[in-house]
């Protein structure tokens, strides 16, 4: 939305961006700043992802919450960003330079499993 406001000059693209982006930030977890992958409004076959947050989604909402910064100039969007890529370099990097896929909030744990990734 942020590309495509900035080339069409668009400020409705804009709008929808900046609601976005203010959903993130108010959705961020307060303990880590990252997104948990979920916010289920009934219960689904997915139910048990709530408490789930993954390393590549957040890496991708830290890009847009950047690009966002860049198209508005607001420091909140910034600010989300870097905590969650914070949280990202220091909690979710393993060792070897690699990244745990996943963090589960109610564990405190990044559980390992082949079925966690696509």
């Amino acid at each position: 939305l942020c590309d495509l406001a900035v080339r069409r000059r668009d400020p409705a693209l804009l709008a929808s961006a900046r609601a976005a982006g203010d959903w993130l930030v108010r959705t961020a977890d307060p303990d880590t700043g990252a997104f948990p992958c979920l916010w289920p409004l009934e219960a689904s076959r997915f139910a048990d992802k709530h408490d789930l947050i993954y390393t590549f989604d957040t890496g991708v909402i830290v890009n847009g919450l950047v690009h966002l910064h860049r198209a508005t100039g607001e420091d909140r969007y910034l600010t989300a960003a870097r905590r969650a890529a914070d949280w990202l370099l220091h909690d979710m990097r393993r060792a070897d330079g690699g990244f745990a896929p996943v963090y589960d909030r109610r564990t405190g744990t990044r559980p390992t499993s082949d079925a966690e990734w696509s």
